[in-house]
């Protein structure tokens, strides 16, 4: 993670933001009324697909079928190749 002063983020901002996207990197941005946060929105909305995965309880339910057996899944119809 990069960390910026408020003024070098206001300077540089259309580079902070290709650097966010081109590198799937954040970059901290200090302000002295707190801190914010540059992200691509690919990364944002990455995270707010695991949070709503995380409300609806599938995390434990996605980890669970992750550390079962093959033999032990149920096969769909879906092609999956």
């Amino acid at each position: 993670m990069t960390n910026v002063s408020a003024q070098e983020a206001k300077k540089k901002f259309d580079s902070y933001a290709d650097f966010c996207v081109k590198f799937n990197s954040v970059v901290n941005v200090s302000r002295a009324s707190g801190n914010i946060v540059i992200l691509s929105e690919e990364d944002y909305l990455g995270l707010i697909a695991t949070r709503e995965l995380e409300r609806a309880g599938m995390v434990d339910i996605i980890l669970e079928g992750k550390n079962s057996a093959r033999e032990e899944c149920v096969r769909s119809d879906w092609d999956l190749q």
